[in-house]
């Protein structure tokens, strides 16, 4: 996210933000109420300011990466990837310490610099959190809370996730691109979600058979979410190409495809 999207690029980027390929979409409502609200930008603050050490540095986490607390604390070093001048990726996958809530919870997460100096004095092997469980989070947080005076309905640990994804709002992040960071199939499920309890019934992943030439379906998927997420983090189209093919492992028959198939997949997605 730290670099701002090149207005001049034969894909505009930019036009994601203004047009949404979900208007069309069918939704329907659940009929349940929700369990939790977003956290306000003062609430936000005033947790940050006690600096809690027990749970100080996996909040901040997961408030810049809208990660739940069972990926953040399952996080191991190995997760964290480094890609150049995009800086630091933390890879949500299943490892030793946790699995994955859905096959859309697999994902790569490009991490705010601000992150930077918290990663270096994070373990430097094994886990990244090794003293906490989900468990532990979530009563220290309710402590915090409690302690706080932050006694409004539906503030919960989760509500950390809604704050990222309203801040991802603001900020004209495209709905694909948050659904990709947060782990959602669909790219407004997990904002009407939190506002109005419905259910977006499509995938904005699954592209039309032979978009990329070669792979399955699911091949196909995995490849175009990869993308998207790298593209979010690119000035220009040839960056993010690049980019993308940096981060297959060195066998992966996807570091073969060129730019112009990989600008095919993300024109076929703005439809």
């Amino acid at each position: 996210m730290s670099e701002t999207p090149d207005a001049s690029l034969t894909i505009d980027f930019k036009s994601m933000h203004i047009q949404n390929p979900f208007s069309t979409v069918r939704v329907e409502a659940k009929g349940k109420n929700r369990s939790y609200a977003a956290l306000t930008d003062a609430e936000v603050r005033l947790l940050l300011a006690q600096d809690d050490p027990r749970i100080g540095d996996v909040l901040t986490f997961c408030l810049l990466t809208g990660m739940r607390a069972g990926e953040a604390v399952g996080l191991v070093r190995g997760d964290l990837v480094w890609k150049g001048n995009l800086g630091w990726f933390a890879w949500i996958r299943p490892n030793e310490v946790r699995s994955l809530k859905t096959d859309a919870a697999e994902r790569f997460i490009p991490l705010h610099s601000a992150l930077t100096p918290l990663l270096a004095r994070l373990p430097g092997q094994g886990r990244l959190f090794p003293d906490l469980t989900v468990s532990i989070v979530t009563k220290r947080f309710a402590s915090l809370r409690t302690s706080l005076g932050l006694s409004r309905p539906g503030v919960v640990f989760h509500s950390t996730r809604k704050w990222f994804v309203t801040q991802c709002e603001r900020a004209g992040v495209p709905e694909h691109f948050t659904a990709s960071i947060v782990g959602h199939q669909s790219a407004r499920s997990e904002i009407l979600a939190a506002r109005e309890g419905v259910e977006v019934m499509t995938d904005p992943y699954v592209l039309p058979p032979g978009t990329l030439p070669g792979f399955d379906e699911a091949e196909q998927r995995k490849l175009v979410k990869l993308l998207v997420l790298t593209a979010l983090n690119a000035s220009d189209l040839p960056k993010a190409c690049a980019a993308f093919r940096n981060g297959l492992e060195n066998d992966h028959r996807g570091k073969h495809l060129k730019d112009a198939q990989l600008k095919k997949a993300l024109l076929v997605l703005k439809q």
